[in-house]
């Protein structure tokens, strides 16, 4: 931790560095890298730019350590929970569009939600802020099914839609991922366009992410 904690610092400093302090901070973040790749603690690719050049870029590890897949410096990143914030820009998209308003239920978007009860409880706003009372859809169900059967929102539904709500809607907060699924149907409902084509059309293409995107489990890397 001290270690890392220096290495920080040191890039910190990369914006204020003359020449040949730049090469020397380059070495110091080559070296500690190296170190952590052969003890296998570090696995990814970095860039260091300085004045939008980069003067570091280099890829560590493996993309895929059953195939033994190097990484490379495009090697593609799952995102995993930060792409919730895409999912949150989405709705409210949508919503200054004028095609939903926070305050609205599930079941006024997705009419053949399979709780009825929940749907008719819980608001766009509490998922969105984790305040729904739905919980986790990590369930043994989960993790002794094959990801490669999770191809769309919709499939993850029967892991969480029955679980009962933890608390009162809107009374407390706990994280929730299961929620986040329930806010990519209604993406989906209010739409008529997949999530992944949605988020793709109107988040990543406007932002440039050119190299940002889903992708099927079955795939290598």
């Amino acid at each position: 931790m001290k270690a890392l904690i220096s290495l920080l610092a040191v890039l910190l400093l990369v914006p204020y560095a003359k020449a040949q302090e730049v090469q020397e901070i380059v070495e110091k973040t080559t070296a500690f890298l190296e170190k952590l790749d052969a003890q296998d603690k570090f696995s990814g690719a970095v860039l260091i730019a300085k004045d939008g050049e980069p003067i570091l870029k280099k890829a560590y590890g493996l993309a895929n350590r059953s195939f033994n897949v190097p990484n490379k410096i495009d090697t593609k990143f799952n995102l995993g929970s930060m792409n919730k914030m895409f999912t949150g820009v989405a709705i409210l998209q949508l919503a200054e569009q004028g095609k939903l308003t926070l305050d609205d239920k599930i079941i006024k978007y997705v009419l053949d939600y399979p709780n009825k009860e929940i749907a008719s409880k819980v608001t766009i706003h509490q998922l969105l802020t984790h305040t729904s009372g739905m919980g986790l859809y990590w369930t043994d169900e989960y993790f002794k099914t094959s990801k490669d059967l999770f191809k769309n929102v919709e499939d993850y539904l029967p892991l969480f839609v029955n679980q009962p709500l933890q608390f009162e809607p809107g009374s407390e907060f706990s994280y929730s991922n299961s929620g986040y699924m329930v806010l990519g149907l209604i993406i989906e409902k209010v739409t008529g366009q997949s999530y992944f084509d949605y988020v793709m059309e109107n988040i990543y293409k406007p932002a440039g992410m050119i190299n940002t995107d889903a992708y099927e489990l079955d795939y290598v890397v």
